[in-house]
């Protein structure tokens, strides 16, 4: 098995690949105070949560964005695991092209990043990038990555608004219903999830005129699931969700077998994406105790459960599929 590591400045994310199949995905706090040793006793209980024994690891690769913490993860996983990782840097050999003044001095997140994005959706591309600082990195048609563009993160933004100022508070990070705010809570959401939406979207157009061609966009970090849906263009979100929503009868199943191939259209045809893969949860169960709550009725098969990204609770997959998770 593979272990990948991306070491951001708020996050340390954990994958865990065997071929090309991600088993494992989770993250722990950046904390720059801490031991290799209590890296090594993270790492060790976060791999036994999910199963997974060290053992099983015959390589890993970390991209990392704090130098310091890089030094006591790459000890961790020595201790650990016993073996060297390899490190996103200078030297490795990519694939990517970059064109820019300084190569070297190019985040390995970024690197790491636009590597993903040309293998899954191809050239010209724009990745977008949303955590502690927003990142837009711009691929051309050739693949090559030429340059973007980097300004604040969004929570860092909100809390210097809080922290700056005496009378303006702390928010919640959620789209309002109209950019015209009525109050001071709806002003600041306003100002943040909009502003930055317009932002993405003001952007995304320059670039695109700088090249003269469109290019596909995609989404990726923490803060992207909240400011995303709010841009005007049509943007990857990674892991977005949508919900099928009507009255009893209005024909939700009669959608999801045709598009499972259970059922066949009328007219027209279903065309599925190269890398679509459709799972369904049938609604219909005779056997299921009506007095029982969902999230008991999933935990009578399992707590933790494994899907295509990894292994998720059963709380966690409620919330994937849109129900409170409780």
């Amino acid at each position: 098995m593979l272990l990948v590591i991306d070491i951001g400045n708020t996050n340390i994310k954990f994958g865990l690949f065997e071929g090309e199949e991600l088993v494992m995905l989770a993250r722990v706090s950046t904390d720059r105070t801490k031991t290799s040793d209590e890296f090594a006793g993270e790492i060790h209980a976060v791999m036994r949560v999910y199963g997974f024994d060290e053992r099983q690891i015959d390589g890993c690769i970390i991209s990392s964005v704090v130098p310091q913490v890089l030094r006591t993860v790459k000890q961790a996983i020595i201790t650990t695991v016993g073996i060297e990782p390899l490190v996103v840097g200078p030297g490795i050999k990519t694939g990517l092209n970059i064109k820019i003044d300084n190569p070297s001095s190019t985040g390995a997140d970024l690197v790491t990043g636009c590597v993903a994005a040309l293998h899954l959706y191809g050239a010209p591309s724009i990745v977008i990038s949303m955590g502690t600082a927003t990142t837009i990195i711009v691929l051309d048609k050739s693949g090559a990555m030429i340059g973007g563009a980097i300004s604040p993160g969004v929570s860092i933004s909100m809390t210097a608004l809080s922290d700056k100022t005496a009378l303006l508070p702390s928010v919640a990070m959620e789209a309002p219903k109209k950019a015209i705010g009525k109050n001071t809570d709806e002003c600041i959401r306003s100002g943040v999830v909009l502003g930055n939406a317009c932002m993405i979207d003001g952007m995304i157009d320059r670039i695109n005129r700088e090249l003269g061609e469109e290019c596909t966009v995609v989404a990726t970090g923490g803060i992207a699931q909240e400011i995303i849906p709010s841009c005007t263009h049509d943007i990857i979100l990674r892991d977005d969700r949508v919900g099928i929503i009507g009255d009893n009868g209005c024909g939700k199943s009669t959608l999801m077998n045709i598009m499972t191939g259970k059922l066949q259209p009328d007219s027209g045809s279903v065309v599925h994406g190269e890398t679509v893969k459709i799972g369904v949860c049938a609604q219909e169960n005779v056997d299921m105790d009506e007095n029982q709550r969902v999230i008991d009725y999933i935990r009578d098969e399992a707590e933790i459960i494994r899907t295509a990204d990894g292994h998720i609770t059963a709380s966690q997959m409620l919330d994937r599929f849109l129900f409170p998770p409780s």
